[in-house]
């Protein structure tokens, strides 16, 4: 066809998309006029007409013409244009108004005696067959089916399109009464007819296997046949397997049957599971890859029909015993399905021997570079658990958790938390390892886990003590889970007392490794520390002017659980203080929880249930929680309960706690976070034990660059970690209320007044009054017009700061010569970058007035004290990306002067981080509400040289930026000749 090759090539050869689509438009226009004025094509016409609009119906064009010549192409005794005219009318067939024609096309072509005719129209009505053409065509189709005179390309056709329309409408048919009839075309000699017979029995296995059990002894025979007999022609081979895709299908459509009950049919099916689950010829070494997945490929079937037949078969223990073989294979493919199997195995087996002696190779699979495969050993090592081996299964999962892909880590830390609650017969080992899950997987695993915990300690007096002391060292990582942090809340707040005597979990120790992860915590576990909290005021009365504190500048946090909570446990407290009621019969040990409580498909083997010698109230509840606090008592009731932590000498003890006190008379100074006691991150590591290399030291004791000194003098080897003195832990134990001239610089910031806005008629000036988790900031409007008042209205801040306008926030009239001040209360929300944005509207002018308040992310900055070790750990972890670094010109200055500039910045000066006396090493800490962020900054100054480096590492790059500019503005000297160096 010349016309549709001139056609193509001229699609090929445009130039862009437009002229391809104007190519298009074009030709369909010519071929709607050719069929709509001349009706007297020719087939050849027609054919190449079609043929056109079928190239544009494959490459998306719309086509609306065509149908009626398809339709009537399908008619023509020519083989080629009746092809044409049946591809056409597949492709184009849409319009519901020609349903009828199509039919008696479809009809015709079905009932003619030329097997080519009979295929096309089977052909098309597989692809295209719709409800009404089931119901209209399905008794033809069936007839061709079981038909005699069928050629077998017919019968094969007419079982897939009859497979087809059973699909579109399972009534189209009554097929069930010639199974008698259908059943003998399995054991066909043309195993294309027998293939394209078994997919249809299959499916309508699947509706009714017991209607279907006819074609059981055909299905066995013809797979008997294949099997044994081992056809040797060119045809029936594949790679030198005879038949595979016929024996994978007749081995899936005797699953669906009903087993036999025939000994002949079981002595057959018997002798082909043998043949089939031979493994020397898997074993054969191969370079022929089909051939390998075909052989498999029916290995693999068979061993489902195995297992379907008897599961305590000797065939299914020694397929068992050879796919713990399989797992060591080198494709992909077959160690996945060797998995699959195995599981399917592991819960249908009697005894799971045959498996479990491949146990070690199951946890190497667990390693496999594919993450498909190791989802699969992680589903058979779950079906593999038992009492004898979920310890050791467990202990593997556990140490794989940590480099696995994080698809895969939830779902494996969702089985080990059902593992440990399904075997947990031993509660000292429930807790252990529940622990360490929420340690690895805390945010992958819901609060489920964490009051399974809570409730299997409350149950089991024993275990009580020693699950508070095993907390303590996971919360004293400088990064805990959350839900960690909420089961310390509570485990800490009831029993936490129990362990209180030991050295290392003093109440002072245990409300720091609390309080050390309020920033980073929901509102959710914020609240419930302060219930901790209130519960420990009576408990520990050296804490109590601390937790008092803590609990009234709770009240002006803007959540409102924890806003009611504080109110509350304030209003509590003052009572408790006058004798009008009794804390500790508020807040007593609570009872254990009932067994109806946990489903009864949960209950691990007596874990979660209570037991019968165990009484309904509390062991530890009859010991007041008051006689906590008094050393005689809690000695005696401890006497009886073995050491849990070891002992640590007094070099050892966690003292790197240094309380910042609240300004005196201003319970509200905090209206975001908990920040008025900041607290260090406990060491670990001992006194002698020398931190090496905290910055970057190279093999000959220099400091790489660019964390180095500034010109390049070795860094003296690290010192011993900084240790608090008594004194300081002694104002914590005391709660000592003074304040210290840091915590005052913290606070408050005295400026003078700024020009911010000036012209003829008005003059904005703006002082910061406070600094910290709010700032106050006071803006005074004047009018300096003479003759005309000023009013301002509408005064609002659009940054993304929380904010509101103290005392009068509505329109106020100024007359000339006088001025108003509007105090504003800005809130940190999240890291932002910029200046704060005021708007307010002059009505003289009725124009709006856009201030930039330069109130940056620097302003709400509080100090943030860690120990060296806490320290390193989070600078190396923030590493260079989040690091902003300059050289630059410095005015001289004393080293308390750099102090007080850091100090007013609100930052906390670090000592002992560095060794060189000159450097200063601080800290602060942005707490915005559900959020925190780090900033971590080092200064090296140089005195004769007038230059200092500046390196800022912050958790967020945004911070880091904010903070390196205010410091740059607040130390460096006026000049031009500014060296910066900045690397982010």
């Amino acid at each position: 066809m010349r016309g549709l090759h001139r056609f193509l090539t001229e699609l090929q050869s445009a130039a862009s998309p437009e002229a391809e689509d104007a190519c298009v438009r074009r030709e369909l226009a010519h071929i709607r006029a050719k069929l709509q004025t001349s009706p007297k094509l020719d087939g050849y016409q027609r054919r190449k007409y079609l043929a056109k609009l079928v190239f544009m119906h494959i490459q998306g064009y719309r086509v609306d013409v065509g149908l009626i010549e398809a339709v009537s192409l399908t008619a023509s005794l020519r083989d080629s244009e009746k092809q044409m005219g049946y591809l056409a009318l597949m492709l184009l067939y849409e319009r519901s108004d020609m349903r009828a024609p199509v039919i008696n096309v479809l009809r015709r072509d079905l009932a003619s005696l030329r097997d080519s005719h009979t295929c096309l129209a089977l052909h098309a009505l597989a692809s295209m067959g719709t409800l009404e053409m089931a119901e209209e065509l399905g008794e033809s189709v069936l007839k061709l089916l079981v038909s005699a005179t069928s050629s077998p390309a017919v019968v094969r056709k007419a079982a897939l399109t009859l497979l087809h329309l059973l699909r579109k409408d399972p009534n189209c048919v009554d097929v069930w009464e010639w199974l008698d009839r259908i059943a003998p075309l399995i054991q066909s000699r043309d195993y294309g007819v027998a293939q394209s017979v078994v997919a249809l029995v299959t499916e309508l296995a699947g509706t009714s296997p017991d209607a279907c059990a006819i074609c059981y002894l055909p299905a066995v025979e013809q797979l008997h046949h294949i099997v044994t007999m081992q056809p040797q022609e060119e045809r029936d081979l594949y790679h030198q397997v005879p038949l595979p895709w016929l024996q994978v299908k007749l081995l899936s459509l005797l699953q669906r049957l009903p087993r036999p009950n025939d000994a002949h049919v079981k002595a057959l099916l018997q002798q082909c599971l043998q043949q089939l689950l031979q493994s020397e010829p898997l074993q054969r070494p191969t370079a022929d890859v089909q051939e390998t997945h075909a052989r498999y490929a029916v290995h693999f079937e068979a061993v489902h029909l195995a297992m379907y037949l008897d599961t305590t078969s000797i065939l299914v223990a020694r397929a068992a015993v050879h796919l713990g073989r399989l797992l060591r294979s080198e494709h992909i493919n077959v160690r996945y399905i060797a998995l699959e199997t195995m599981t399917q195995l592991a819960h249908t087996l009697a005894t799971l021997d045959p498996i479990r002696m491949h146990l070690d190779t199951i946890v190497q699979t667990l390693r496999d570079q594919d993450t498909s495969v190791c989802r699969r050993a992680l589903d058979l090592l779950y079906a593999l658990c038992e009492e004898a081996n979920v310890r050791r299964i467990v202990a593997c999962l556990l140490d794989y958790m940590p480099e696995a892909e994080a698809s895969l880590r939830q779902d494996m830390a969702r089985k080990v938390s059902l593992l440990v609650e399904l075997y947990a017969g031993d509660s000292t080992w429930y807790i252990d390892t529940t622990l360490a899950l929420l340690d690895m997987a805390g945010d992958r695993v819901g609060d489920t886990l964490w009051s399974r915990i809570a409730q299997t300690v409350t149950n089991r007096p024993k275990v009580q003590a020693y699950a508070a002391a095993r907390l303590l060292p996971y919360l004293r990582h400088a990064v805990c889970h959350e839900t960690l942090v909420k089961l310390g809340t509570y485990v800490l707040s009831e029993f936490g007392y129990l362990v209180a005597d030991q050295p290392g979990a003093e109440p002072a120790v245990q409300f720091e490794l609390l309080h050390r992860h309020a920033y980073y915590c929901s509102p959710v576990t914020r609240s419930m520390l302060l219930s901790t909290y209130a519960k420990w005021y009576t408990q520990y009365p050296s804490l109590s002017p601390m937790l008092a504190s803590v609990l009234r500048q709770s009240r002006g946090v803007f959540d409102m659980e924890i806003h009611q909570r504080a109110c509350e446990y304030t209003a509590l407290m003052e009572l408790h203080a006058q004798g009008v009621m009794n804390m500790d019969e508020i807040f007593d040990t609570l009872p254990p929880f009932p067994s109806q409580d946990l489903k009864p498909d949960d209950l691990g083997p007596g874990l979660f249930r209570l037991s019968k010698r165990f009484s309904t109230v509390p062991m530890v509840a009859t010991v007041p929680r008051g006689e906590a606090r008094r050393p005689t008592r809690a000695d005696e009731a401890r006497r009886r309960l073995p050491p849990i932590l070891p002992p640590m000498s007094p070099t050892e003890l966690p003292t790197d706690t240094v309380p910042f006190q609240p300004q005196p008379n201003d319970d509200c100074s905090d209206l975001l976070e908990l920040s008025s006691i900041s607290v260090r991150p406990i060491s670990g590591t001992p006194r002698d034990e020398k931190i090496q290399t905290p910055w970057a030291i190279s093999g000959d004791n220099t400091v790489a660059s660019p964390d180095g000194p500034l010109l390049g003098q070795a860094l003296a080897p690290a010192l011993a970690e900084a240790v608090v003195s008594e004194e300081e832990l002694s104002r914590l134990s005391l709660g000592d209320d003074s304040s210290s001239s840091h915590d005052q610089a913290m606070v408050l910031m005295p400026s003078t007044p700024t020009m911010v806005h000036e012209s003829s008629s008005e003059k904005i000036t703006y002082e910061i009054q406070a600094r910290g988790p709010r700032v106050l900031v006071q803006v005074h409007v004047q009018n300096v017009d003479e003759a005309a008042t000023l009013v301002v209205r509408d005064v609002q801040v659009t940054s993304p700061v929380r904010a509101r306008v103290l005392g009068t926030v509505s329109s106020v009239v100024v007359e000339p010569g006088h001025s108003v001040n509007y105090t504003l209360e800005l809130l940190c929300t999240s890291c932002f970058l910029g200046d704060t944005e005021l708007m307010l509207t002059l009505a003289h002018t009725s124009t709006a007035v856009l201030i930039r308040l330069p109130v940056t992310m620097a302003h709400f900055m509080e100090p943030y004290v860690l120990c060296k070790k806490a320290f390193f750990e989070q600078w190396h972890t923030m590493g260079t990306q989040l690091e902003t670094q300059s050289v630059f010109a410095v005015q001289p200055r004393t080293g308390n002067e750099y102090e007080a500039v850091m100090t007013a910045t609100g930052l906390a000066v670090l000592a002992g981080i560095d060794p060189r006396p000159e450097s200063l090493v601080t800290a602060g800490v942005l707490a915005p509400q559900g959020m925190s962020a780090t900033c971590l900054v080092r200064f090296e100054p140089h005195a004769t040289a007038n230059v200092a480096r500046l390196t800022v590492r912050a958790s967020d790059e945004r911070l880091a930026r904010v903070m390196h500019q205010h410091l740059v503005s607040q130390l460096e000297c006026p000049i031009s000749s500014t060296i910066s160096l900045y690397r982010d």
